[in-house]
């Protein structure tokens, strides 16, 4: 009787197992969203009543809303590397578009994620985020092809700024690439720089927010967002897909002086939205505990039950009012005035002030001190190890060799179009 007792044992918890293991065995999707130069208070769920964001509200009262969240650096490429690593500059070492690039001593939550089984891909709307940065890290997929300024056709108006595409024509490949999926967890990440000066919306964006470009190009990103949702429920996708959305700083519109941003630590550039809808609880929640942007990596980790690095410097975010451990400072700081204008650096110990105190001023930062287990940024002719060993076998030698298959279109390489602008060799690349 004992034996048919521990075969009977064996065979229960062998059940519960199996049942506790089904989880496993579909892990969540991931999809993450980045606006470019996006105050969090120009959208409707925060309050805009002036602009129609239906997309990004439906995100809202299908997840939470943090309402106090903060980007580390209001520059594009230091602010990204921030989110995509969970770490802060003093860290990653990347402090401002140009000069800097991102180093192979950095993991970022693409290579976390394509380490375990994901397929990964990236659309990115404009040259900051340039696969040149060594931001393509991880990605199976890293889509960068928008036009060059000095293509034919170009508009005019465009020329002295980045080289960018619109809304649509980021979400457009992204579309492709989910009907491509064959059932593998996925993390695709879209970038979508249209807030960014200059403020030229398409139609009938333009026409509809003619007193107002800047909230003009912030309903044109909706509605591609919308259509990106949209697909991911015609595909049965979405009920199994966590979404964040958030953006690398705001934009100062005139506020302080500032009328765009990188030079100054106020809540129009520092404060940014932050959105975060799991499938598995669809209730509304506001959250007011101050969090940021270096919490986005940490969490989407701690939602796959993934373990978090121990380089990671973000924390979870809460998921209810009152959740979290200890008060915690959120610092942020600019370079882009010592580097480009030799003023002083400008830090802001603890971003929480700016709310409790509008009138509270960014100050000069001492010289920095990098953290010793800090890898140092990437400068002009460094090399690594792993970068010689990349340009020993280029793409096309290593396609569907690893994380870096089909970075040439949708999968396969590419066969027809406008000629691509040439890409360096790693060694070459600024920084």
């Amino acid at each position: 009787m004992s034996g048919i007792r521990q075969s009977f044992t064996l065979l229960v918890l062998g059940g519960a197992l199996c049942l506790a293991g089904c989880r496993g065995e579909a892990p969540l999707n991931v999809v993450l969203i980045t606006l470019d130069t996006t105050r969090a208070d120009r959208l409707g769920c925060y309050g805009n009543q002036s602009i129609e964001t239906p997309s990004i509200d439906r995100l809202a009262a299908e997840g939470t809303l943090y309402e106090r969240a903060y980007t580390p650096v209001p520059i594009t490429l230091p602010a990204h590397v921030s989110i995509l690593t969970g770490t802060y500059p003093v860290y990653h070492g990347v402090h401002e578009n140009s000069g800097f690039y991102v180093t192979d001593e950095l993991t970022t939550l693409a290579e976390i994620l394509s380490e375990r089984g994901y397929d990964t891909a990236a659309f990115v709307g404009a040259f900051p985020l340039d696969s040149q940065t060594g931001l393509d890290q991880g990605f199976d997929l890293y889509d960068d092809n928008y036009p060059s300024s000095l293509e034919e056709g170009k508009h005019p108006t465009l020329r002295g700024f980045f080289d960018e595409r619109p809304a649509a024509e980021v979400v457009r490949p992204a579309l492709e690439w989910l009907d491509l999926q064959a059932g593998e967890p996925f993390f695709l990440w879209t970038h979508f720089f249209d807030p960014h000066q200059p403020q030229i919306p398409p139609s009938p964006f333009r026409e509809r927010y003619a007193h107002d470009l800047y909230d003009g190009e912030i309903a044109s990103v909706d509605d591609a967002i919308g259509r990106l949702l949209a697909r991911l429920e015609e595909l049965a996708l979405l009920e199994r897909t966590l979404v964040v959305l958030s953006a690398d700083h705001g934009e100062g519109l005139g506020d302080h002086g500032e009328q765009t941003h990188a030079l100054l630590l106020y809540s129009s550039t520092v404060r940014v939205p932050l959105l975060v809808r799991d499938p598995r609880d669809l209730t509304a929640r506001r959250i007011k505990t101050p969090v940021a942007t270096v919490d986005i990596l940490p969490t989407i980790l701690d939602r796959l039950g993934i373990e978090v690095p121990a380089v990671v410097q973000g924390e979870l975010l809460p998921e209810r009012e009152g959740e979290g451990g200890r008060r915690r400072a959120i610092p942020s700081e600019t370079l882009y005035g010592a580097l480009l204008h030799g003023w002083s650096p400008l830090g802001a110990p603890d971003l929480r002030r700016l709310d409790a105190d509008p009138r509270s001023e960014p100050q000069a930062l001492p010289p920095q001190r990098r953290s010793r287990r800090a890898p140092r940024p990437r400068r002009r002719g460094a090399r690594t190890a792993r970068s010689d060993a990349r340009a020993a076998h280029p793409p096309s030698a290593r396609a569907g060799a690893g994380r870096r298959r089909g970075r040439g279109g949708i999968g396969v390489a590419r066969k027809a179009g406008p000629p691509r602008r040439p890409r360096l060799p790693r060694e070459q690349r600024p920084g």
